[in-house]
């Protein structure tokens, strides 16, 4: 039986090793996806001075046009109501042959020809740079660091050596495991990276913690006292798997959640929806393969009689 399991280890070891191995390179080659941020693309603001009824669909409908007509592709846009007026708000990826002067004139002329042509259209266009980020990142692996070494030692004390090991490397386990799928699969990490990364560490340490504590009840369990610690170890991951189980479904409920209320509001909730998700399963791995290994291997191969 041990052995069975220990293939099986072995295998998913593997897996996971794969993952990262190809998560770091996506990593090194491409960085990770910050496309929410509109780093290096633009933004067009297409305004009327006075908000009468249908007065902005129809600056809204020139500057449409006239993104077809140039074959500029709109990935987001919102609509702000101000007092004297309203703007549309258009995030382009490339300007492509647009110019600021042509899509005025085509506003200006499309306000003109219609029931509002003592109105006044307004463009502006910008370039949206989100700039040098890698002191926000050295700070938030600082953060993270002290966070794990603080998970560290609350596990030294609440559960020994064997469970302070365990939850200590599946904890940073499930945090490259995170980044390496967030690197793969290429969803924008701006801007709940640096809490969801957080939130993978601490639930992966969390989880371990739950299957050491099993582990331990299995071990002072005197019935159990002649059984090797790696069969312990894997008593007490089938003891805690049901709440692994229950966790990750509240996951993916949460991102079912978020995809639908990204769908129907803004795309940044389907974005935190599928890192959460993400999260969730890093920890969820890594607790589930690493936390019964390093218990059974610190506490040596059998349980004290």
């Amino acid at each position: 039986m041990s052995s069975v399991i220990s293939r099986k280890s072995k295998i998913i070891v593997i897996l996971i090793l794969a993952v990262v191995v190809a998560g770091m390179v996506m990593l090194g080659l491409l960085g990770l996806n910050n496309t929410a941020d509109y780093k290096k693309s633009y933004e067009v603001q297409v305004g009327i001075d006075q908000n009468i009824d249908g007065s902005a669909e129809v600056v809204d409908k020139a500057a449409r046009d006239y993104f077809t007509s140039v074959g500029v592709k709109v990935s987001y846009f919102a609509t702000q109501t101000l007092d004297d007026g309203a703007v549309y708000v258009y995030k382009l990826s490339s300007l492509g042959d647009l110019k600021e002067a042509d899509l005025l004139s085509a506003v200006d002329s499309a306000v003109a020809a219609s029931e509002f042509s003592n109105l006044e259209g307004s463009v502006k266009v910008y370039e949206m740079n989100s700039g040098d980020r890698t002191e926000d990142f050295l700070y938030l692996l600082l953060a993270l660091g002290i966070a794990v070494v603080l998970i560290f030692i609350y596990s030294l004390i609440s559960e020994k050596v064997a469970g302070g090991v365990a939850a200590l490397c599946s904890a940073v386990a499930s945090a490259v495991i995170f980044i390496s799928l967030m690197a793969i699969l290429r969803i924008p990490e701006s801007p709940f990276f640096a809490v969801t990364c957080s939130a993978a560490i601490a639930l992966g340490a969390a989880l371990s913690i739950v299957i050491s504590n099993r582990c331990r009840e299995n071990e002072r369990i005197v019935s159990e006292q002649k059984l090797t610690s790696s069969e312990i170890a894997s008593k007490g991951l089938k003891m805690s798997i049901a709440r692994l189980n229950f966790m990750l479904f509240g996951a993916a409920v949460a991102f079912v959640a978020l995809a639908v209320c990204g769908f129907l509001t803004s795309y940044y909730f389907m974005f935190a929806g599928a890192q959460i998700l993400l999260a969730t399963l890093s920890a969820y791995v890594s607790a589930a393969v690493f936390a019964p290994m390093l218990w059974a291997a610190v506490r040596g191969g059998k349980a004290k009689k």
